[in-house]
């Protein structure tokens, strides 16, 4: 959004990675993103897509822990149960279903799915489980920051069942443009769930705002 004057012409400029693909190309897209799913449609090449919901690769009962997510991987009649140890979110789910549809492609089955996706690791900073001090857990979600994945973050906190408290350290979300100072208050909504935030950087001062006039 800092180099696109909306969600439209962002639309536009992936749409042309569509587009750009040799007629025996195939495209793997999202279903769970309205705007990449519209993409599909239209599409003059072979899609496969996949997702949480109407999708040719699907993850079906995802679960979180203070292990890590698992889920269960929907190919046609196949299925299989996938752990993701010591990573959380839907974004770890939804490489894994990305990486599932590459391999049906190429005619993997999902058992042979499921081998590979034993080997998987996340990029570091991507929403690591690891272990503190006193027996305190931290979530490292902290190698880029973008609202979608904020608000991901927050929803894996907010169900995660501890038997303690929970703590929010928040920072600033880069490259939002014109979008940053709405980004940064809408996120204060999410974060009520929370024992206690700890706000840092100079973007968060809106965040501090919002939550002001929430108590």
């Amino acid at each position: 959004t800092l180099f696109f004057k909306n969600l439209e012409t962002i639309k536009e400029e992936k749409s042309k990675l569509i587009k750009l693909l040799p007629h025996d190309g195939t495209a793997i897209l999202n279903a769970d993103d309205p705007n990449v799913f519209e993409l599909s449609r239209t599409a003059r090449v072979k899609t496969i897509t996949f997702g949480t919901t109407i999708a040719d690769v699907r993850a079906e009962r995802i679960a979180y822990s203070l292990r890590g997510t698992s889920f269960n991987l929907k190919l046609g009649n196949e299925s299989e149960e996938i752990t993701l140890p010591e990573v959380l979110g839907i974004g770890h789910v939804n490489a894994c279903l990305a990486a599932a549809a590459v391999g049906h492609h190429y005619g993997m089955n999902a058992e042979e799915i499921e081998l590979a996706l034993q080997k998987y690791k996340g990029e570091p900073g991507r929403a690591q489980i690891q272990a503190g001090i006193k027996n305190t857990h931290l979530i490292n979600d902290t190698y880029n920051a973008s609202p979608r994945a904020v608000h991901a973050a927050l929803d894996v906190l907010k169900m995660l069942e501890v038997p303690g408290r929970k703590i929010i350290a928040f920072g600033d979300m880069l490259e939002l443009g014109n979008l940053s100072e709405s980004s940064h208050q809408e996120i204060a909504g999410e974060m009520s769930f929370a024992d206690y935030i700890v706000l840092v950087g100079k973007y968060t001062h809106w965040t501090y705002q919002e939550l002001k006039k929430s108590g």
